[in-house]
């Protein structure tokens, strides 16, 4: 029989590893190009005909990461082999979008709260058709001609599954003349 110290052990062992696993950001092997990285799974169908929802296994670097011309909005990023690699971006009062397994997906703006600048705000939360929330913190920093920086920044994406990745993140909120 087991001993108390022992099954902590182990329960702390499965809690620790879940946290890593978890915590996934992207490798240096991982490009917008590469493969999918194996998993059980790549999409969720709940019903027969019913839409196809991604899982959340993994971030992608986002095809079109600048805001367009005459927009204010805010861009994340998280490293990547130690390079920036835009993973969010928001066009204020309009949609955001994020790069997950594979696929771009359309987001829209549901809470906000905290500071705010450039159209955008410390604490957002966004949603998209399929379910999937993302939610964003970072704390508005430096000050530079037409924006600011955005520091000690978590990206939290959550499934329709439940299942959901936690990135690091630092970026950008402000207005492309």
């Amino acid at each position: 029989m087991l001993g108390q110290e022992q099954i902590q052990r182990s329960v702390l062992c499965l809690l620790i590893s879940l946290a890593i696993a978890g915590c996934q950001t992207l490798s240096s092997s991982e490009t917008a190009e590469a493969e999918p990285s194996i998993s059980l799974s790549s999409e969720i169908q709940s019903e027969p005909g019913s839409a196809v929802i991604p899982v959340i296994d993994r971030l992608d670097p986002l095809i079109d990461s600048k805001l367009p011309d005459r927009k204010c909005g805010m861009i994340l990023w998280t490293l990547d082999a130690q390079r920036p690699t835009a993973i969010f971006r928001y066009i204020s009062d309009e949609n955001a979008e994020i790069a997950v397994a594979g696929e771009t997906i359309l987001l829209t703006r549901t809470q906000f709260d905290g500071d705010s600048g450039f159209g955008v705000f410390t604490k957002q939360t966004f949603q998209s058709d399929q379910g999937i929330v993302v939610e964003t913190d970072a704390v508005f920093g430096l000050s530079f001609d037409g924006g600011v920086y955005l520091e000690r920044g978590i990206v939290n994406v959550t499934g329709a599954d439940g299942w959901s990745i936690v990135s690091p993140a630092a970026g950008i909120a402000g207005c492309r003349r």
